[in-house]
């Protein structure tokens, strides 16, 4: 009988296979990058960490306005990158606005389509939304050449799931058009253009390719003494697809490994990296390199980031920076 017990022993122990070792996980490589944002921060550039390439770029000074691509969203942003601004003017009366007198003018406040400058345009339903008629003025601030643009007035006459209508001219009238602009699915945004007789212009690549993007934008400073104030800054801005990121600057670019991220909180604030990985000492920038920012990509990949320079190769604004897939 023992030997029958020790036969089906060995049987047994011949069939089970051996524990499948787990390779660790490996990092990737820790990788160095740049982006020359062009005299006067002309460009705005969009990259993506996967294929660690720049997938898009535009000039700052092509568009105007961006319109919300999904069917049941109907917000419209401005260019902060040329420091747009806008008036609500109260009035229905199209031909009746000709100049900028009145209400105080607004900004956008960055990734918040309830905080935009135009605001609430109308009443919105499902897929569709009336319009309340009033007209906006918007000062379309400065291109890329640091030329000052001018005014335009408009209204939007409408949206449904797929496009909107909005007529605009210039505040004497001249200049007069209505048109269409499309829902570009697949976007964040369908981008448009004020000059002549307008058009939709290309700016940011579609939301499934990028990660984060390198532009001037506005911030609103808020102290004591100015509780509202809007202010130019140069800095990185996350992509409003399913992109989040973490702030760390304590433990150092080099020690940030994957288990880290369990315990770090993230956030799908558009500015979260922003521009406070540098600063002004009265003279120029300087980076500060032990801010590091930790991005979780749209297909839940993390990779941790810092800047490295302000003036890479002695051009301003050509701005450096080291990342790693944890």
């Amino acid at each position: 009988m023992l030997w029958v017990m020790l036969l089906l022993s060995v049987v047994l122990t011949s069939c089970l296979k051996e524990d499948e070792r787990v390779a660790p996980h490996q990092p990737g490589q820790s990788t160095e990058g740049s982006f020359n944002m062009g005299t006067n921060y002309r460009y705005q550039s969009y990259f993506d960490f996967a294929s660690n390439s720049f997938v898009g770029q535009n000039s700052k000074g092509v568009w105007d306005l961006g319109f919300e691509t999904t069917p049941q969203g109907f917000a419209i942003i401005t260019n902060g990158a040329k420091f747009c601004k806008v008036k609500r003017t109260g009035n229905s009366n199209f031909d009746a606005v000709t100049d900028t007198a009145g209400n105080p003018w607004r900004v956008d406040v960055l990734g918040y389509l309830d905080s935009t400058a135009i605001g609430t345009w109308g009443t919105y339903s499902a897929d569709t939304a009336i319009t309340n008629g009033v007209c906006y003025i918007i000062d379309r601030g400065y291109d890329e050449s640091n030329n000052y643009v001018g005014f335009k007035k408009f209204i939007i006459d409408g949206a449904n799931s797929t496009s909107y209508t909005i007529t605009y001219a210039n505040l004497d009238g001249t200049e007069k058009y209505t048109t269409t602009v499309t829902k570009r699915q697949g976007y964040n945004f369908t981008f448009f253009s004020l000059n002549g007789a307008g058009a939709e212009v290309d700016v940011e690549p579609t939301a499934d390719t990028w990660d984060i993007s390198f532009s001037q934008y506005i911030y609103i400073y808020r102290t004591v003494e100015y509780p509202n104030f809007p202010y130019l800054v140069v800095g990185v801005v996350l992509n409003s697809s399913n992109v989040a990121a973490a702030a760390d600057s304590v433990s150092g670019y080099e020690n940030i490994v994957l288990a880290d991220t369990a315990n770090m909180v993230f956030h799908k604030q558009l500015d979260i990296i922003g521009y406070n990985w540098k600063q002004f000492d009265g003279t120029s920038f300087i980076v500060k390199p032990q801010n590091v920012y930790v991005v979780r990509n749209r297909n839940g990949l993390y990779y941790k980031i810092h800047f490295t320079d302000f003036y890479k190769d002695g051009i301003k604004g050509n701005i450096a920076f080291e990342f790693q897939q944890l």
